[in-house]
């Protein structure tokens, strides 16, 4: 199929801007027949539902302050086979790093303050020596310092994956509302996603109104600032966790990834394992 294309199409001018569909069609072909692009997430439950981090496509994991966020994401980079730069807006690479060796480690901070998990430490060390994962410590970037450091460290080395904690965080110069910043900087990334043909995952606050709902589950319509956010984005996850809300819930333990919109599949939630104390984030075997 693809080689009768090839010679439909290979005297076809083709332009910067246009390109005939059939020529289109091949490489889409073409593509199929050398598998699937993209890497697994890492976590079964998400690539059930998802599929792949599919190049040149923007993913927004939102939620509420204390929900794991961070901890999220980290957990994903630390999964990806491939190279991944994680852009930190809030929290600075020590602490980062110091996340990343109890998500490894299975330990808690305090457990690494102390010294008393060192033999454990020191294989997590080890492992974390082998991950590539990039961290760039950015206080407040705009977006032209991320577009920046994550065309540098892909022409250094290709990148596999790029997250960014997190989008209200990002200054932008000028005078304009916030939801208009907000906006510029999520078409941004897209645009820097579709440019590097890197899955860009960032993560975004939800409004607090969400807090004053007797069902505190975040909707599409909580992401803050923006409503651009839901258009450009090929994935929206909201994370929740009741036990954040109820100490004594019997759901301790347990996240969900609420996948509020999926440009190419299903939509619906899906659970995980959260170990608060470890920052660790598993599927439900």
């Amino acid at each position: 199929c693809v080689h009768e294309l090839i010679k439909l199409t290979h005297e076809c001018p083709t332009a910067q801007t246009t390109q005939p569909i059939a020529i289109a069609l091949r490489d889409a072909l073409a593509e199929i027949e050398q598998g699937p692009r993209g890497t697994p997430w890492g976590l079964s439950t998400i690539d059930k539902k998802l599929g792949r981090l599919t190049p040149g496509h923007l993913y927004v994991i939102g939620a509420r302050p204390a929900m794991g966020k961070t901890a999220f994401a980290l957990t994903l980079a630390l999964l990806q086979p491939g190279r991944s730069l994680f852009i930190s807006g809030e929290q600075p690479a020590q602490e980062i790093a110091l996340r990343a060796l109890a998500i490894t480690a299975g330990i808690t901070r305090r457990e690494i303050d102390s010294g008393s998990a060192a033999s454990r430490i020191v294989e997590a060390a080890a492992t974390l020596a082998n991950r590539q994962v990039e961290i760039a410590d950015m206080p407040a970037p705009t977006i032209a310092d991320i577009v920046s450091v994550a065309r540098r460290e892909h022409f250094r080395a290709p990148l596999g994956a790029i997250f960014v904690d997190y989008l209200q965080r990002l200054r932008v110069a000028g005078q304009q509302a916030r939801h208009y910043e907000v906006g510029d900087n999520v078409a941004a990334l897209k645009n820097l996603a579709r440019d590097l043909d890197v899955p860009v995952i960032v993560l975004a606050q939800v409004s607090r109104a969400v807090d004053d709902r007797q069902d505190k589950r975040p909707f599409l319509s909580d992401l803050k600032d923006s409503g651009i956010i839901e258009q450009e984005a090929d994935a929206v996850m909201m994370l929740y966790r009741e036990d954040v809300y109820t100490e004594s819930s019997l759901k301790a333990g347990v996240a969900e990834v609420l996948v509020e919109k999926n440009r190419h599949g299903p939509t619906g939630r899906l659970t995980l394992k959260f170990d608060a104390p470890t920052f660790r984030f598993s599927d439900q075997s």
